[in-house]
């Protein structure tokens, strides 16, 4: 029979779990082929309805005449029957839409006589001012050098740190109101606000995510500034034609309104060079996730890609580090959950060193009980001699040194002090521990497109600062001691 309706289908058959598993292309039923469904049902025929920007909450409407599916805001319906004779094509029936007033500071605001940390290269004012008018930073500089409205509300700030807010470029968000309480507030982000996380970057993006991100930046949610990449592509993208390729990054530019494009394996190199030609041509950034596989990551470099999800092993010797360094390409490095790197993850270090002190500063009041209990009291206990994120602190200095672009992310090992950790951990054999600030913000910026906004401190861009009680280019542990935190004015 035509009208067949797969929502009455059994939950556990073969289907239901098919359709639920495809997220980058949608696909039917080839109706033309009458097919009865079952528990027993080994394979389906099926058709592609879409081009290559997919669908999704696909179902019937009209008794299984017409289908519907959304790609971003935008529900799409088609005539099932016109459509499987070629007399069809899905058409957008509403872009939804709604306004609601972005969340952000109101008035004037002078942060005066603080240390300031720019991030504008290695700019550092040891007593300076900062004026915010709403959301933007209007005038910045030493103490006294500009003139301040005489309406400003003014904060001393003598012996505090004033630095960019920090920026988790790799954060699994997890599933949107999943663990919220009745008020709507998630705790992971709350605790990514306490300690001066004002923006994060999902590197897996889902689409529910897309709402929970205009909630925050409307202010119905407490929550750092929330991005991602949206739909990945992986193995399930193969044989792309370059239609099909710039198909993919109009998606992500038009429907997701998201500057950064990632890939897992999609086939061969032809392959992901004309995903790259396509992401190029949309302006967008082009993250590739690197699995350890050095050739595959080197090949990569020479495709095009910019950012690259997950760290590199080392040692890299002269020839990589002028390769990347030459190509522009960035490295985001999760101490926190080394994989193809080697060598345990940092966050052992930490739960064992610094752990009870911030238990001790309140983390205990603001972390769920349980998952408390799952981090720290069935933990691994590793001997420091087998730490490699000392070793691998060198060895990211040497490529800083030679130009190559690195940001940080807390891979949501531990919410909140976990992105502080990955900064320590960075920091750890430096000389300095200004280039793991930087990793932490203005690099962090570049890497994931923002940094037209945020990223730095300077006028024009928007001001998301922490307020430090400490100075954390002589004492990193000082980051962890907030004042201070300001999103977006706030």
């Amino acid at each position: 029979d035509f009208n067949v309706d797969l929502l009455k289908y059994d939950k556990n058959s073969l289907t239901n779990e098919f359709l639920d598993s495809l997220s980058s292309h949608f696909f039917l039923p080839n109706i033309i082929l009458p097919t009865r469904i079952s528990n027993n049902t080994k394979t389906i025929p099926i058709e592609r309805l879409t081009k290559a920007t997919g669908g999704y909450g696909q179902g019937w409407l009209k008794k299984g005449n017409d289908v519907f599916f959304a790609v971003g805001r935008s529900l799409y319906t088609v005539d099932a029957a016109k459509w499987f004779e070629g007399k069809a094509d899905p058409t957008e029936l509403v872009k939804l839409s709604a306004s609601a007033k972005r969340k952000s500071g109101r008035g004037t605001l002078l942060l005066s006589r603080a240390r300031v940390i720019t991030m504008n290269g290695d700019e550092v004012l040891r007593r300076g001012d900062i004026l915010i008018e709403d959301s933007v930073i209007k005038a910045v500089g030493p103490s006294g050098s500009f003139e301040v409205p005489e309406d400003a509300t003014v904060l001393h700030l003598r012996g505090k740190t004033i630095m960019p807010g920090i920026i988790d470029a790799h954060a699994h968000q997890g599933t949107p109101f999943l663990t919220a309480p009745p008020l709507g507030q998630y705790w992971e982000n709350l605790n990514r606000l306490a300690y001066g996380v004002t923006t994060i970057v999902d590197p897996s993006h889902s689409v529910p995510q897309f709402a929970m991100a205009d909630l925050a930046h409307a202010g119905g949610i407490l929550s750092p500034r929330m991005f991602g990449t949206g739909p990945i592509m992986d193995e399930r993208e193969f044989a792309l034609s370059a239609e099909d390729s710039r198909l993919i990054a109009s998606r992500q530019s038009t429907y997701f309104e998201e500057p950064v494009l990632k890939s897992y394996n999609i086939g061969g190199r032809r392959d992901r060079q004309r995903l790259l030609h396509a992401t190029k041509e949309e302006g967008l950034i082009a993250m590739l996730e690197n699995d350890g596989n050095h050739h595959h990551v080197v090949s990569g470099i020479l495709d095009g890609y910019f950012h690259f999800a997950h760290g590199f092993s080392f040692p890299l010797y002269k020839d990589m580090a002028q390769l990347l360094s030459q190509s522009g390409s960035g490295i985001n490095y999760q101490f926190g959950a080394l994989r193809g790197e080697g060598g345990p993850s940092s966050i052992f270090y930490y739960l064992d060193t610094m752990f009870e002190k911030e238990i001790e500063k309140g983390l205990k009041d603001t972390i769920p009980e349980q998952y408390l209990l799952q981090r720290n009291h069935r933990r691994l206990r590793i001997d420091n001699s087998h730490q490699v994120f000392p070793y691998y602190s060198k060895q990211i200095d040497k490529l800083i040194d030679a130009g190559v672009l690195i940001s940080l992310g807390d891979h949501s090992t531990f919410y909140g002090i976990g992105m502080i950790w990955e900064i320590m951990a960075l920091a750890s054999a430096m000389d300095d521990n200004l280039p793991a600030l930087r990793a932490a913000t203005h690099s962090a910026a570049v890497m994931t497109g923002l940094d037209a906004s945020i990223g730095t401190i300077e006028v024009g861009k928007l001001a998301d600062l922490i307020v430090i009680n400490g100075n954390p280019l002589t004492d990193i542990e000082d980051l962890s001691d907030l004042k201070y935190v300001i999103v977006n004015g706030v």
